[in-house]
């Protein structure tokens, strides 16, 4: 009978103890999601941060937004004239400039042609 009991109570030892392993198992697992469970909500916190610091960066830009299109629409209206004045003006050098090119090629060809004027050969004392 002794040994029965014995049996038995080694048969309920292993059990509990299997039984005790399993909860403890569990616990460490449940301590591992618990760690990562807070990890996360850190994570969406930090994330939620984020999100805050760029919708108030959107609103500022949107609010200088409409400053600078005001700032651009009075530039337009009080400089747009100069600007169209100095753009014809630029395409008003450029044509001289072109004109003034051609009319030295021309007087550069007559020099060579009438004079014998030989560029390559030009000394610093000639006149011409």
């Amino acid at each position: 009978m002794r040994r029965v009991r014995d049996l038995e109570q080694a048969s309920q030892k292993r059990s509990v103890s299997g039984i005790s392993g399993g909860v403890l198992h569990k616990q460490l697992e449940l301590g591992i999601l618990e760690k990562e469970i807070r990890q996360l909500e850190d994570g969406v916190q930090e994330y939620q941060n984020m999100i805050d610091l760029f919708r108030h960066e959107q609103r500022v830009l949107r609010k200088n937004q409409v400053e600078d299109r005001e700032w651009c629409s009075t530039f337009d209206r009080i400089i747009g004239p100069f600007e169209r004045k100095y753009d014809e003006a630029q395409r008003e050098v450029v044509a001289l400039a072109e004109y003034g090119k051609s009319v030295y090629k021309k007087s550069f060809q007559k020099l060579i042609d009438d004079f014998g004027f030989h560029p390559a050969f030009k000394r610093w004392f000639d006149d011409f």
